[in-house]
């Protein structure tokens, strides 16, 4: 059995998966990896095979299937070589030499084959030109390996094209520097490197051919051959290291650019990761130093480099936009998730609801930063139940918090909502915030400080797909702002640095996480597009050390990512049939939400859709002047901006507006319009009915919920209350007859509001109090839910009107604000 069927058939006897693509040549799957992976591919070369792993390491897969060395080769002792003149090499399976017959001639190995060939590939091995001449090359060396060439009769390449592949290290560069002066002028030489591997056959074992060599030095530019111009002959001019980095990057990468202008390089050799040309360690500048030094053994000068990067800059401008992606990215109803390691693989997920990972083709580019870091290896054996032993999650939570995650790794193109996880002191907020980090977008720093600029927010949320702060006390209006355009999509102009006109566009959408014990009331905005996660208080007798934390930490999390990916591979594949009667603010979100309530049996959507509205009912209340507002407004009210401050401004002597509190017109404005869904959302109406009046002056119309409404509408309960609004419906899923696509009726919508009976009139500033709030007992004849009766102030006893449900009249809430 020759050693090609060999290692064929030990693939096959491991119950991987082997293609076979004739003429000696087969991909198959590696050890541990999916059924989709062909990362593994096998050439059969004259005495032996070459056996190259695109994934794990080449020693390992043959360890994994018990292949040692001499079942590479034909026969167990190893290979023979020829030479035309009775040279003989003996090549063992451990990589030691013989030397016998004619071991004084001077033959090029496979010499007598070069007479008709025009081009000749000069190698440094025999088993290289076997490598060689199985992708169709005809390729010689000379004997006794590198720094030999000068013994060796070089007359068989004259008149040629020679293309010499130098081993990628010092002892073969200086090999080929070696017969190119031998050859002189009499030939055009090119000096060239495999993309991959050490030598000529590594290369080929990776599936490549000629045409994937790099070229280091053209017949034109080879320095070589200046030593041999004849006396009074023009040396050909020294090139500069800028133009040297210039053809070495030429030559190794393809270049590109973002829709945003930013410059990037992609391998020619392969890959999907793009290194961007103003990038630092993860980009092209420091590769491209190294590739320098590794191809001319010494530093590139740091001026050079600027150069020609800058050179690079203007070649990517002409090429087609194409767009890079941080971590994920979705195309043609398939997910892929860069893994963040060194060989660049990735996770696919598609609609049949299964995932793979490994070296997988990958249609979409992705971009790196110092941020990034390297996925976990997920188990087939997944199991996300393990997760609460190291999470003290409420468990009404626990949806949210999977679908949070589950989002974060199938919608890179959807808004998300902010997840907030609340806790007092001692609930373990900064490490659940870093496991989510963890298991969704590793980082070398997974939580920051909040940031003090909207400078330092851009720089820190745009090298992280997931961005985790930790420990935030207050959410300021810049940052509330932030928040909110990064959830749904940011994007920044400045001025490029050292530049009077240049302009550096920053845009990107990020998964946002974030903790603190109480970060005060959000603003309207903010809160429609939260997700609050409750982490419950651990009790003394149950805290654990850091090292206990880590150890049970270590035992659980093999199994944690797979499973993650389990549930999220099912959601992707029923989310196209998820249909929902009505949808809250971030709707992409709370389809998702739904799907993992289908899939799971919890009722995460409910809990989310009334965790929406009592924040609303939070944010109206915790602002003083849209408290005073909905205080004043009894039944209906109909004025100006400057009607509505100055109804809501109390005519006391003692008053001094609090912080916040509208200085103008114009502010009320501005407020009413940020407000407005989180009035809308627990009953009130608010419109605006623009300016089409005798006064040209932009008018509002308020009115406020009916009694009814206000007492069937959300409390004003803590985010980490339990209660819902069954005003929402339960998804529906249309198409198939699975078990799991079932429809649900929605509940009523709220009834319209009536006509007013009353307008205050805007020339009354005072606020108006009226009408206890009441309703029937639990056990009454019609069945009404029992609503707590408030009668009047708990600080002053003034009579309270009916949707309060603060327990204090305006003025004493403003009193206690300023």
């Amino acid at each position: 059995m020759i050693a090609y069927e060999r290692v064929v058939d030990a693939f096959r006897e491991a119950g991987l998966i082997v293609d076979d693509k004739g003429h000696g040549r087969a991909a198959a799957q590696a050890p541990g990896h999916s059924a989709a992976d062909r990362s593994v591919t096998i050439t059969g070369i004259a005495g032996q095979v070459l056996v190259y792993s695109h994934s794990d390491p080449t020693e390992q897969v043959l360890e994994a299937l018990n292949l040692a060395p001499r079942d590479l080769f034909d026969e167990p002792k190893g290979t023979l070589y020829e030479y035309p003149d009775g040279r003989k090499v003996h090549r063992t399976p451990e990589k030691k030499f013989r030397q016998s017959g004619n071991t004084k001639g001077n033959s090029l190995f496979r010499a007598d084959r070069l007479a008709d060939a025009t081009v000749v590939y000069v190698v440094e091995g025999e088993k290289d030109v076997h490598a060689a001449e199985s992708i169709g090359l005809v390729a010689t060396c000379s004997a006794m390996g590198a720094g030999k060439a000068h013994r060796a009769d070089l007359s068989p390449l004259r008149n040629k094209t020679v293309v010499i592949v130098a081993d990628r290290d010092k002892a073969g560069r200086a090999h080929a520097e070696q017969v190119a002066e031998l050859l002189g002028t009499t030939a055009g030489v090119t000096i060239a490197e495999p993309s991959v591997g050490k030598d000529l056959a590594d290369h080929v074992a990776a599936g490549l051919g000629a045409d994937d060599l790099i070229v280091t030095k053209s017949p034109a530019t080879t320095e070589v051959n200046s030593a041999h111009a004849e006396p009074g002959e023009d040396k050909p001019e020294r090139k500069s290291a800028a133009t040297q980095l210039v053809e070495l990057a030429m030559s190794r990468y393809m270049l590109g650019v973002t829709p945003e202008g930013d410059p990037y390089a992609i391998p020619k050799s392969g890959g999907h990761v793009a290194r961007s040309l103003r990038g630092g360690k993860a980009g092209l500048r420091a590769e491209l130093s190294r590739e320098y030094f590794r191809t001319f053994e010494k530093a590139a000068p740091q001026q050079a480099l600027a150069d020609a990067l800058l050179v690079l800059e203007g070649e990517s401008a002409e090429s087609e936009p194409q767009a890079t992606h941080l971590r994920v990215a979705e195309l043609d109803d398939q997910v892929y998730l860069d893994m963040g390691d060194v060989a660049e693989s990735v996770i696919r997920i598609d609609r049949t609801g299964r995932w793979e990972h490994g070296n997988l083709d990958v249609p979409v580019l992705f971009r790196r930063t110092v941020l990034t870091g390297p996925y976990p290896e997920p188990s087939r054996d997944g199991d996300l139940e393990p997760l609460w032993s190291t999470l003290n999650v409420a468990e009404s939570d626990r949806p949210l918090l999977l679908a949070a995650m589950v989002a974060a790794l199938i919608a890179p193109d959807v808004p998300h909502p902010v997840l907030a996880l609340a806790g007092e002191q001692g609930t373990a907020k900064t490490t659940t915030t870093k496991t989510i980090v963890s298991l969704t977008d590793p980082s070398s720093v997974p939580v920051r400080k909040p940031p003090r600029d909207m400078d330092s927010w851009v720089t820190a949320a745009a090298g992280s797909w997931v961005v985790g702060i930790d420990n935030i006390s207050t959410i300021g209006d810049w940052f509330s702002d932030s928040l909110c355009r990064a959830a749904t999509g940011e994007g920044d102009v400045k001025r490029a640095l050292y530049t009077d006109s240049g302009l550096s566009v920053v845009a990107f959408r990020r998964v946002i996480v974030v903790n603190g014990i109480d970060w005060g009331a959000m603003r309207g905005d903010l809160a429609e597009r939260s997700l609050i996660v409750t982490l419950e208080r651990i009790p003394a007798q149950h805290r654990r050390s850091e090292a206990d934390l880590a150890a049970a930490w270590a035992e659980v999390y093999p199994t944690i990512p797979g499973g993650l990916l389990d549930l999220a591979a099912q959601v992707y594949s029923i989310l196209p049939t998820v249909v929902l009667a009505e949808s809250p603010r971030m709707a992409d979100f709370a389809r998702i939400l739904a799907a993992v309530d289908q899939i799971t049996g919890k009722s995460g959507l409910d809990r989310y859709v009334g965790q929406s509205a009592t924040l609303a009912a939070d944010t109206i209340a915790s602002d003083p002047f849209l408290a005073a507002v909905t205080d004043a407004v009894v039944d209906e009210y109909e004025g100006s901006a400057a009607d509505i401050l100055a109804l809501a401004t109390p005519v006391s002597d003692r008053w001094r507006a609090p912080r916040g509190w509208p200085r103008s017109a114009r502010s009320v404005t501005s407020i009413l319009r940020r407000s407005a869904p989180a009035l809308r959302s627990i009953g009130w109406t608010v419109e605006n009915l623009g300016a089409g009046n005798k006064w040209n002056v932009v008018r509002w119309r308020l009115m406020a919920p009916r009694p009814e409404i206000a007492r069937s509408g959300p409390s004003l309960s803590s985010p980490g209350s339990p209660e819902v609004d069954n005003r929402w419906s339960q998804p529906r899923f249309r198409g198939g007859d699975s078990a799991r696509k079932t429809e649900t009726q929605s509940s009523p919508r709220r009834a319209a509001n009536s006509p007013p009976t009353a307008a205050n009139s805007p020339d009354s500033p005072t606020l108006a109090n009226h009408n206890a709030l009441t309703s029937k007992d639990e056990d009454s004849e019609d069945g009404e839910v029992q609503m707590p009766t408030i009668s009047g102030c708990r600080d002053c006893g003034a009579e309270l009107r009916p949707s309060n449900t603060t327990g204090r009249c305006a003025e004493c809430r403003l009193a206690s604000a300023s």
